[in-house]
């Protein structure tokens, strides 16, 4: 019998939950090859948005967001939240929350497979008025990586919003040889 796992994340909304996890080894095969199968079929303009699409500004309709850095102080150092870091604009709240999704699986800055992130991290997903937003904080250290869409209008008054784009296109799972799907 295949059991599944779902959790609420501690210390936030009872709407942030993770995707059903299967624990059975077939489960777990089956969400690799689907993971593998949605990063080759990405569209080019997710995978590689136009110059407009990455220029703060220049669309409006959704934007996505992302955040690097440790949510919390830690002790005896000097802290302030990470910012939230401009990525792309889309037209549309699907093409957007698929940019989202994109950037937060396969451009992620621990450079962790997306299964790995899944199965074995502090891993959440949430859907507010369709615009879908992800987190993921290792254990150890503390550090999170966060990606959310957003209406255009709404961003610049978001908590420490930054125009300026993010540096995490460099990064690229797929073609990391010291990670295997």
């Amino acid at each position: 019998k295949k059991s599944t796992s779902s959790f609420v994340r501690k210390n936030e909304s009872s709407s942030f939950r993770t995707s059903n996890i299967s624990l059975n080894p077939m489960g777990i095969d089956r969400n690799k090859e689907k993971l593998q199968k949605f990063a080759e079929n990405f569209p080019l303009n997710i995978r590689q948005p136009s110059m407009s699409q990455t220029t703060y500004g220049e669309i409006s309709g959704y934007l996505v967001w992302c955040s690097h850095g440790f949510q919390k102080p830690i002790p005896g150092f000097s802290w302030t939240p990470p910012p939230k870091m401009f990525d792309t604009s889309f037209c549309t709240i699907e093409k957007a929350n698929e940019r989202a999704q994109y950037l937060f699986y396969w451009r992620n800055p621990f450079r962790i497979n997306p299964q790995l992130m899944v199965e074995f991290y502090d891993f959440g997903e949430s859907l507010k008025k369709k615009c879908k937003s992800f987190q993921c904080t290792l254990i150890e250290g503390g550090r999170t990586w966060k990606v959310s869409v957003v209406p255009s209008e709404v961003f610049e008054w978001l908590d420490y919003a930054d125009s300026n784009r993010h540096p995490f296109d460099e990064v690229n799972i797929l073609s990391d040889k010291t990670l295997q799907l």
